[in-house]
């Protein structure tokens, strides 16, 4: 790395005490509920105005509140003297928060922040941006921003969509179920907005970038605890940025860790390097350490980078240097300490904790050092500073070890960026549940701090860390078509024969033939990706493709068939192997999905395994991979174990080698027949035949079932909307639920009449109902009119008639043989098939009929028909 160096002094400028100290934040300017009587008129733009529009938004998962600014930060934008409101609901926040079932944690704030070496006039200047450096953030007259976003007017404000085809906000390119993007420069000097440098006293000194920030989350439940948020950094000098380095300071919980590795969630026996931070509470807050309550914070945050822009199947790819450094807020406790490598690197003010100035946050972010865990700072470290300094700076009872909120950073670089270029840095936010499972755990601390550590549980944080860069970055997917699948490792290798039929040998003058001939190759391996390609996806698990359906129709009845051919065998780049589970049928008067009701449901005959596993927390039975089949069950274990008679965990069944497991029915086990209170009952989705395809590429043959729904006691003058979904198992080892394919996907209207083509065949005669039409019959209420439920009496009546030609004009007459009304079918208003079309009691001078006896005349291709309608109001 370059000597460090500040370029020629400049005058200092002197700047009004209420600017120094005001600038620092024109967050949320724009809200309610801001104390505005504090800062200057030019740090309170408004949407009309020309000054940077400040906003937020807030992502709300099924378990995750996390506010996102445009000017760099994430979590609580505010403190307990200036708290900041949600534009949307008007609530204060105040943390980036997480509650579970069992679990609370919380983080106060994050920020971004990037540092670079410049070419100056006597070498190289050092200059940092930051979002916030965490710097006496509960003073609301220190608070620090040197990232802006345009006006409104130059769209400065935050945008938001999303992939829920229900919501205002949806758009089909989008991602996630919520996905904020803004941008924001660093490029301004005036110190109304920018703190001048708290050591050297000189005008901040802008990097001129511009950083694109989108930020992405999700409701399913196995990604309610993941947020991710992606910045791409622009140079926007016109010379390189040298040496530049990325990182996220954390206002942190009481205690605070590093995570180089952990085991990978695909249940083998590797390891996943993720170089991570962690932050939670110090002993969870049990009730006086003997037992939880609703609002234990037994929860854990994690934070780790998950793209750097490099891609890991180069030849040598160039290493990421990280830097974790973990450090006491001055403004808190009044110590100034942190863990440094001997010799320390003493910032400039002669404290070992809290960088102030540009340079000494570059050296953090540049240092290379990961540090130890907070509860070890009562220990004496070889190669470290001695912390039992640390008693004398504070009060005395004071000692880190036992959890108080302090700052960390997690830098990565370094990254040369010349003009115009830009990088992507992408980071993950997670949390994870339970992380603190003994009530008396806390009584460990700073006296047996090892024995405190082991208690801890990792595994939901492990887990949702690996999901948000498997979900970022899909590994074993070829993103951009380069040959490129990511990284992996190799399991399960074989030597496998490979084998030939009737080959035969041309000799001069014979022929030698072999029935089969067999050549032993190398052994073959199954490679499990734990990487991505380097190429962001941003895609979660995929659930199964929906099925192409097609439907019969007939008076008060629809027939529903497909089969599975691309379905039951899909493949899924999560799991790793086929994951199929079953169908579900629905049917709706509309065609809005949340409408729609379950009609039938059929999955597979198959059963959860769980294993025996002692060391296991927070259960010894461990869930052991995809369910199995009563076919799968009998080749893995024995032909004769049946799994419903080992059905408990106190009375398991007990492999040759002594494994011990249990089964539980996957799903409803809903097959063709299946128990249901007591009794055996017919599925209405019947599994008709087995069919199969021949796959060249595996050189097998693949089967799959065909299938049909018959849905009874249906309205003939009502419209249906049908759909058949698809849904898989889901991922045990991944914490993944079932994922089922969208039911507008294959989504199709029908009547329950007869069908066109039925109609043709059999040139069957039109039908007219409800005839007689009888005003006080109810109708709308049975669902023959009204279908919109629009309420006009006089405009929704309906007299529907069936069985038409394709094509045929509808003429009803009066007995005298006045025209009332003429009808073409078909029809955009009134006809919903080829062979119904409906009329609403108006004449053709847009007059409601009278009672009476009315002729009508059905005229096409097929000839004439006449009929008579009855109308009694």
């Amino acid at each position: 790395m370059k000597y460090i160096k500040t370029s020629t002094w400049a005058t200092i400028i002197s700047v009004p005490l209420l600017m120094v100290f005001a600038v620092a934040f024109p967050a949320a300017m724009s809200f309610t509920g801001v104390d505005s009587s504090f800062h200057p008129a030019i740090l309170r733009p408004h949407k009309t105005s020309s000054q940077p529009y400040t906003t937020l938004r807030v992502h709300r998962t099924t378990d995750l509140e996390l506010p996102i600014t445009n000017w760099g930060t994430f979590g609580s934008p505010g403190s307990p003297y200036y708290p900041i409101r949600d534009p949307e609901t008007g609530e204060r926040l105040w943390n980036a928060s997480y509650y579970s079932l069992h679990s609370r944690a919380y983080f106060q704030q994050g920020a971004l922040w990037v540092g670079a070496l410049v070419e100056g006039v006597h070498g190289y200047d050092t200059l940092v941006t930051t979002g916030h450096d965490c710097f006496l953030m509960w003073d609301k007259e220190n608070w620090l921003t040197e990232f802006y976003p345009e006006s409104y007017a130059n769209g400065g404000d935050i945008t938001v969509r999303t992939n829920d085809i229900n919501s205002p906000f949806y758009d089909p390119e989008a991602k996630a179920t919520q996905e904020f993007s803004c941008a924001y420069y660093d490029t301004l000097r005036d110190p109304a907005y920018v703190n001048p440098d708290l050591v050297v006293g000189l005008r901040h000194r802008p990097l001129n970038i511009r950083v694109r920030q989108n930020s992405y989350t999700w409701s399913y439940k196995h990604t309610g605890s993941i947020a991710i948020i992606e910045y791409w950094i622009v140079n926007l000098r016109n010379q390189p940025l040298h040496e530049l380095r990325v990182g996220i300071i954390i206002a942190a919980g009481p205690m605070v860790g590093f995570l180089p590795s952990v085991p990978v969630i695909t249940g083998h026996d590797f390891a996943d390097t993720i170089m991570a931070a962690w932050s939670s509470s110090a002993d969870g807050r049990p009730y006086r350490h003997q037992s939880w309550y609703e609002d234990s914070w037994r929860g854990v945050f994690g934070f780790r980078f998950l793209h750097t822009g490099r891609s890991p199947c180069q030849l040598y790819p160039i290493p990421m240097e990280y830097s974790f450094n973990w450090w006491g807020p001055m403004d808190l406790y009044k110590w100034d300490w942190g863990p440094q490598k001997k010799p320390a690197d003493r910032s400039i003010k002669g404290g070992y904790g809290q960088p102030l100035g540009d340079a000494q946050k570059y050296r953090y972010m540049a240092n290379g050092e990961i540090d130890y865990d907070q509860h070890l700072a009562n220990r004496e470290i070889r190669g470290w500073i001695d912390p039992i300094g640390v008693k004398r700076l504070g009060s005395g009872w004071f000692n880190i070890a036992n959890g108080h909120d302090v700052r960390l950073l997690l830098s990565i670089g370094s990254f040369e960026l010349a003009p115009g270029d830009s990088i992507p840095i992408a980071i993950a936010v997670v949390a994870g549940d339970r992380f603190h499972n003994d009530p008396r755990n806390g009584k460990n601390l700073g006296k047996n701090p090892e024995e405190w550590y082991k208690n801890l549980d990792f595994t939901d944080l492990n887990r949702n860390l690996q999901w948000a860069a498997r979900i970022y970055d899909n590994p074993g997917v070829d993103t951009d078509g380069d040959g490129c699948f990511g990284r992996a490792f190799t399991t399960n290798c074989r030597e496998v024969d490979t084998c030939f039929k009737d080959i035969c040998f041309y000799l001069p003058d014979t022929v030698i033939c072999y029935e089969e001939m067999c050549y032993s190759d190398y052994p073959v391996c199954d490679s499990i990706f734990y990487m991505g390609d380097g190429v962001p996806d941003i895609r979660t698990p995929p659930p199964p493709p929906s099925p192409e359906i097609t439907i019969y129709t007939e008076p008060n009845k629809v027939r529903i068939s497909w089969d599975g051919q691309e379905i039951e065998h899909f493949f899924d780049p999560f799991a790793l192997y086929e994951d199929f589970e079953g169908y579900n049928v629905y049917c709706g008067i509309g065609d809005n999905p949340n409408n729609v009701t379950l009609m039938a449901s059929w999955d597979l005959v198959n059963f959860d395994r769980y294993r025996f596993i002692p060391t296991a927390r927070p259960s010894p039975w461990v869930l052991n991979g995809p369910p199995l089949t009563l076919e799968q069950i009998a080749i893995q274990h024995d032909p004769y174990v049946d799994p419903f008679a080992y059905n408990n965990k106190m009375f398991p069944y007990e492999d040759e080698d002594g494994n011990l497991f249990y089964f539980r029915p996957h799903g409803g086990n809903r097959g063709n027949e299946y128990l249901e209170g007591g009794a055996i009952t017919n599925n209405p989705i019947q599994y008709t035949r087995t069919d199969s395809l021949w796959d060249e590429d595996n050189q097998t043959w693949k089967r799959f079932g065909r299938y049909e729904c018959t849905i009874n006691n249906l309205l003939a003058s009502q419209s249906y909307y049908f759909a058949v979904t698809a849904f898989d198992a889901g991922i045990a080892v991944g914490g993944v639920e079932s994922l089922e394919s969208p039911v507008q996907a294959n989504m199709q209207l029908a009547y329950p009449t007869y069908s066109p083509e039925y109609v043709e065949e059999q040139r069957l005669k039109v039908s007219v109902y409800p005839n007689p039409y009888k005003i006080d019959a109810g109708y709308r209420q049975r669902g023959y009119e009204d279908p919109n439920r629009e309420g006009f009496k006089e405009r929704v009546r309906r007299i529907h008639f069936v069985n038409l030609p394709p094509k045929a004009t509808i003429k009803i007459f009066s007995l005298d043989g006045d025209l009332i009304r003429e009808l073409h079918h078909p029809s955009s208003r009134f006809s919903d098939t080829p062979s119904h079309t409906a009329w609403d009691l108006i004449t053709r001078n847009t007059q409601a009929v009278v009672s009476g006896i009315y002729l009508y005349t059905v005229e096409s291709d097929w000839g004439t028909q006449i009929g008579k309608i009855v109308i009694i109001k």
